[in-house]
């Protein structure tokens, strides 16, 4: 199969900047359904594609269908286009939770269903197209229609790689630790700075250079080489000195990281003792 023909079933965030970013790297965006129209309008126009007044009539000009809606709805979707001609059509979802089982009984329709699922925060339909070049990308579901989807989007630029139905769920969790977890570090940092009585213009600024100085150190040299501080340095004093000024629900927090940081460390350096830290962090 070829895959050209991609229309859209949901106009939000991710619909109209996928579709965008496709239109841009010379793939066919047929166009948009959408429950409110001048979505679909909207999203036609900013993809330079057909609104469309159907699910049917959509289906009937797309090799591929993308169902952008949120999770919880994919499912009502998906019962749509079950009553829907999709012979030979690939049924694709963005949900980075959900698996193409949500899809049940498609093999049986003689179509294909993917989850293809953007490792991006796609926040903005008008701007986040400009950087999904960058973006990487998995694909799961049926075996033949996931390595096509996956040599597609690796010959548009993005690297690609098949994840099995089963790990969807560690996938997805990891994925919350490198984006909504890193916004909970960052408000508790935040917050203990304030606590000491700086200005919050201040804390603002110093940590957003403490914040981006380390992330580029990770994504240079990876995590194990970027990790520095007291811990890593097997300064037991000083963590010792951190757990007494600190107060629930941060005193816990502090523990469970530095138990995860320990593993780091010693990877970094087989030959340190850590004993008297893991003593610290058990009291």
């Amino acid at each position: 199969m070829d895959i050209d023909g991609f229309g859209f079933i949901g106009a939000g965030k991710v619909g109209s900047t996928l579709g965008r970013y496709m239109a841009e790297r010379g793939r066919t965006v047929t166009g948009y359904f959408s429950r409110r129209a001048e979505s679909a309008a909207a999203a036609a126009r900013f993809t330079g594609s057909k609104a469309y007044d159907s699910i049917a009539r959509l289906a009937a000009d797309s090799a591929v269908l993308f169902v952008t809606v949120p999770d919880g709805a994919i499912g009502d979707i998906w019962e749509i286009l079950k009553k829907t001609d999709i012979r030979g059509k690939y049924i694709c979802h963005c949900s980075g939770a959900l698996s193409s089982r949500v899809f049940a009984g498609i093999a049986e329709l003689g179509a294909a269903g993917l989850s293809v699922h953007p490792l991006a925060a796609i926040n903005s339909r008008r701007d986040s197209h400009a950087y999904m070049q960058s973006v990487s990308f998995t694909v799961e579901g049926e075996s033949a229609a996931a390595a096509e989807m996956r040599s597609l989007l690796r010959a548009m630029g993005n690297p690609a790689e098949i994840i099995g139905a089963d790990r969807k769920d560690a996938y997805h969790a990891g994925s919350v630790f490198l984006t909504n977890f890193v916004v909970a570090l960052a408000h508790a940092g935040n917050e203990l700075l304030l606590s000491c009585g700086l200005d919050r213009e201040f804390v603002e600024g110093a940590s957003k250079g403490l914040f981006l100085a380390n992330a580029e150190n990770i994504c240079a040299h990876g995590a194990a080489r970027a990790l520095t501080g007291p811990l890593e340095r097997g300064d037991a004093e000083t963590v010792r000195r951190h757990l007494r000024c600190l107060r629930e629900p941060a005193r816990s927090l502090y523990i469970l990281l530095s138990e995860e940081l320990l593993r780091v460390a010693k990877e970094k350096n087989p030959g340190r003792d850590y004993a008297e830290i893991e003593e610290e962090l058990r009291t």
